[in-house]
């Protein structure tokens, strides 16, 4: 997608996603990227996440993935487009509104294809989250 609006949203997903895998790995837990796949699946689906409560079991992996969505919902919450709006989501001192949500949702699922492309054919490989993480570390949009 050549679209800078989209890639910076892309940037912000998959700079989630390294985030979430670095402290992963931490603390002992192996991501996958079918494990980043499932986790896209659900943060498309959620309108307000639940903030994760503490650090996930690095043995629960539905914990692992429910962290993961979450924080990329979290995301979009917290990033605001400058411009013209009458959104209700608008801050009318800044004029800055949210990122609707087909907008997040378009995002998403270019990552999704990106990780599609990218995506070990082995089970439990990692093809596209080392790919991310050199190209999120590089700052590359």
């Amino acid at each position: 997608m050549n679209d800078p609006f989209y890639a910076q949203l892309i940037h912000v997903i998959e700079s989630t996603i390294v985030k979430i895998d670095k402290a992963a790995s931490q603390s002992g837990f192996k991501c996958t990227d079918s494990l980043v796949k499932s986790a896209l699946n659900k943060a498309r689906r959620l309108e307000s996440p639940d903030p994760a409560n503490g650090r996930p079991d690095p043995a629960n992996r539905e914990e692992f993935i429910q962290e993961m969505a979450n924080a990329i919902a979290v995301c979009r919450q917290e990033l605001f487009i400058e411009g013209s709006c009458c959104e209700e989501e608008c801050s009318s001192d800044t004029h800055q509104h949210g990122v609707s949500h087909g907008d997040w949702v378009r995002a998403i699922s270019a990552v999704e294809a990106s990780l599609k492309i990218r995506r070990s054919p082995e089970p439990g490989g990692r093809d596209y989250l080392d790919f991310i993480q050199k190209f999120v570390t590089e700052g590359r949009l």
